[in-house]
C-alpha cells in the first residue's frame, strides 16, 4: 500500500513539475501611423514594447499591416503605384497599391513571419521599437495621394523562459521519491 502511494505521488509529483513548462506563448504590440496621411512623404508612428529577453527565447515575429491609398488629379488612364516602406527599429517591410486612374486601392501585409536570429534582434531588448511609413511613387505619375492607415500589429512569437516548479509539486515530487527509496532499501532488508 505505502509503495502504491509513494508510485502516485512520485507520477502526480512528475506531471506537475512538467506541466510548469509552457510550450508556446504570443504577445501582440499595436501601432499606428497618422491617418489620413497626404501626399509622397514620411511620417513617424506610434512606439511600442521591444521583445522582454527575460520573457524566454524570440522565435519569430508576424507583421500585419494595411493601408488604403486613394489617387487623385491624375489622369483616367494613369497608372498609379504607391510604395509603401514600413520600418521598425530600421527593420524594414514593403507593401503596395496599385491602380490605373484615380479612386481607391489597398495596401496589406498579412500574416508576414520573419525568423532570421539578426532580424529579431532587432526588435529584441526593453526599449522601444520606433515606427516610421515612407509613401513612394513607384509609378512616377503626376498624382496626389491620400493613404489611410488601419491598426499595424506585430506578434512576437516565443518559448517562454523555464518557470520554476511549485514548492507544493516539488514536495510532492520529493514524497514520491523519498518513499520509493524507502520502498527499496526495506525490501532488500527483508
Amino acid at each position: 500500500m505505502f509503495r502504491t502511494w509513494s508510485a502516485t505521488a512520485l507520477m502526480t509529483g512528475v506531471a506537475l513539475v512538467a506541466a510548469s513548462h509552457a510550450r508556446a506563448a504570443v504577445v501582440t504590440e499595436t501601432y499606428t501611423f497618422p491617418s489620413p496621411l497626404a501626399g509622397y512623404t514620411r511620417a513617424v508612428g506610434t512606439s511600442f514594447a521591444e521583445f522582454d529577453p527575460a520573457l524566454g527565447t524570440l522565435n519569430s515575429i508576424t507583421l500585419n499591416d494595411t493601408a488604403v491609398a486613394t489617387f487623385f488629379d491624375g489622369g483616367p488612364g494613369f497608372p498609379n503605384a504607391a510604395q509603401y516602406q514600413i520600418s521598425l527599429n530600421g527593420l524594414l517591410f514593403f507593401m503596395a497599391a496599385n491602380l490605373l486612374g484615380n479612386g481607391s486601392a489597398d495596401a496589406s501585409i498579412s500574416n508576414l513571419t520573419e525568423t532570421d536570429p539578426t532580424d529579431l534582434g532587432t526588435l529584441t531588448g526593453t526599449g522601444m521599437v520606433s515606427t516610421s511609413v515612407i509613401v513612394a511613387n513607384a509609378a512616377g505619375t503626376p498624382t496626389n495621394i491620400n493613404s489611410t492607415f488601419g491598426t499595424e500589429s506585430l506578434s512576437y512569437n516565443y518559448t517562454p523562459a523555464a518557470s520554476i516548479p511549485e514548492p507544493g509539486a516539488l514536495a510532492l515530487l520529493s514524497t514520491g521519491l523519498i518513499g520509493l527509496i524507502g520502498c527499496a532499501v526495506a525490501r532488500r532488508r527483508r
